[in-house]
């Protein structure tokens, strides 16, 4: 594995710039998803490598390097080919974490999300890069009030941020969730990143930042 590689897709867990931009990608992430604030922050939590919210805020608290950033990677003498299979693999463990996680309510119905998706919002890139994935998404905008009415459509007994309780059998629960990322995996080619014109320095690998606001 090269140094490129290695630094970003060695296995270390991701930091957020702050917990404010950590809300602010868990926010988008929500209105990607269709599933609650709360639960989506620790969807994003996980998918970052941490158990929970609780065990992020607290590698904030301390000194930390923001990243390592995916607008960020400097593809001169790298493995490119490498690199786009690491990205591809990344984004299918974000998809396979969100689609564990609100199974019961896609499996009643609600539109998942896909990797094409997951891949365009962006959620390891700086916070520039990813507003402006987000933007490109075109995602409607909702009120709070008008997502949980949506929500309430697939699991009618739920409160915005509980755990979700399927009303249909374990077993059908788990097929549908099965057929959501057959149809994602085998219907969607992967998403290929063709590397950037100008090559981009890794200055913030040296901008260490004191704990978060």
């Amino acid at each position: 594995m090269n140094d490129e590689l290695e630094f970003h897709f060695g296995g270390r867990k991701f930091y957020p710039v702050s917990v404010k931009f950590f809300n602010t990608y868990a926010k988008n992430l929500s209105r990607l998803t269709g599933d609650g604030l709360q639960r989506s922050r620790e969807t994003l939590a996980q998918i970052y490598g941490y158990r929970n919210v609780f065990e992020l805020q607290k590698a904030l608290e301390e000194e930390y390097i923001p990243g390592p950033f995916e607008d960020e990677i400097n593809y001169e003498n790298a493995d490119v080919e490498a690199i786009q299979d690491a990205l591809n693999t990344r984004n299918a463990l974000a998809l396979h974490i969100i689609l564990e996680r609100g199974q019961a309510f896609y499996a009643n119905g609600a539109p998942a999300p896909n990797l094409f998706q997951v891949s365009v919002l962006e959620l390891f890139s700086s916070p520039k890069s990813h507003l402006q994935a987000f933007r490109s998404l075109q995602i409607p905008k909702t009120t709070s009030k008008e997502r949980m009415q949506e929500r309430r459509k697939y699991l009618p007994c739920i409160d915005a941020d509980e755990p979700m309780q399927a009303k249909v059998p374990v077993g059908k629960v788990t097929d549908s969730i099965m057929e959501v990322e057959e149809s994602v995996h085998f219907s969607q080619p992967p998403l290929k990143k063709e590397p950037p014109a100008v090559v981009v320095t890794h200055k913030r690998r040296k901008q260490i930042l004191k704990p978060s606001e």
